[in-house]
């Protein structure tokens, strides 16, 4: 228990008289200490209200960006590239968990705001909370994913550049299949 609140239940239980069940009065000192919301600093509501704000921006900015793709018929998250190479879309792909993330970052904090009025059940905040965050670690392998392939883009063209062409064509398929997949061109692949 924190300090406080163990210290209200000594002075509670050295309180109680004699004669009455000591283990039920604190028992119900305990209920009515537990169940009632915790007071919060105004700075506190305030930023939940700023973060409620960003997270609807991220997510007007996201769909504003999905629109235009679907208006320039450029909407693909997933493809194939001239390798038959599974490819994904960065920009379409971030922005759809942006925006996914922004909605439930909104929901999570409105269900806190209930939560400090006094509401009980948190079973939908709880669901919400961990959706968000597999949202994110959905996001996270994403970005690890093209990092790892744009390291092996850099080094790939590091060899090009400071090799000849001989020493090009000796250079690993997984590095040309990892550059092809995020160049896009085969152009330097004529010699393979």
């Amino acid at each position: 228990m924190l300090p406080y609140i163990s210290r209200q239940v000594e002075n509670f239980i050295s309180s109680i008289p004699p004669n009455t069940n000591a283990y039920l009065k604190t028992a119900e000192y305990l209920k009515a200490l537990l169940v009632q919301p915790r007071p919060v600093p105004q700075w506190a509501k305030w930023f939940d209200y700023w973060v409620i704000v960003a997270a609807i921006l991220m997510l007007v900015q996201g769909g504003y960006l999905l629109y235009l793709r679907i208006r320039t018929r450029r909407l693909q998250i997933f493809g194939m590239n001239s390798l038959a190479l599974f490819k994904i879309e960065i920009s379409n792909a971030g922005t759809i968990l942006s925006m996914s993330y922004s909605a439930l970052t909104v929901v999570d904090r409105i269900f806190r705001q209930f939560v400090r009025a006094g509401f009980q059940d948190q079973s939908k905040q709880l669901i919400i909370f961990a959706t968000k965050f597999l949202v994110l670690l959905m996001w996270s392998c994403v970005v690890v994913g093209v990092g790892l392939c744009l390291l092996l883009c850099l080094d790939y063209d590091k060899r090009i550049l400071q090799g000849s062409e001989s020493t090009a064509k000796q250079n690993s398929v997984r590095d040309v299949m990892a550059h092809e997949l995020l160049v896009g061109n085969n152009a330097h692949m004529a010699g393979l």
